[in-house]
């Protein structure tokens, strides 16, 4: 497993350590050591959330949730342009240093 710097911006509005059960923060880790650090772009394959199964001990159902929940505290965005299953990490929130 790559190791890597992550910055995260907090403000009095959105504290992701705040919003973030164990295994959400867990789910987020995993997710950004699978993201592309030039493109921002993270990849929801069957393979990516298979590692996040294992690694979290959790069901695929479980996994899709902490997904969805990540998108609603739009931690994960998604455009129009993008085909299905492609996230960018919200830079304004994250930034790998």
């Amino acid at each position: 497993m790559r190791r890597t710097w992550i910055k995260i911006r907090m403000n009095k509005n959105l504290s992701i350590l705040n919003l973030m059960e164990n295994d959400l923060a867990a789910a987020l880790r995993i997710i950004l050591d699978q993201t592309d650090q030039n493109s921002y772009k993270w990849q929801s394959t069957k393979a990516n959330r298979e590692v996040m199964v294992r690694e979290l001990d959790k069901s695929s159902a479980t996994v899709s949730r902490y997904i969805d929940k990540l998108r609603e505290k739009e931690i994960l965005l998604t455009f129009p342009e993008y085909q299905r299953g492609t996230y960018l990490i919200n830079r304004r929130l994250i930034n790998f240093a």
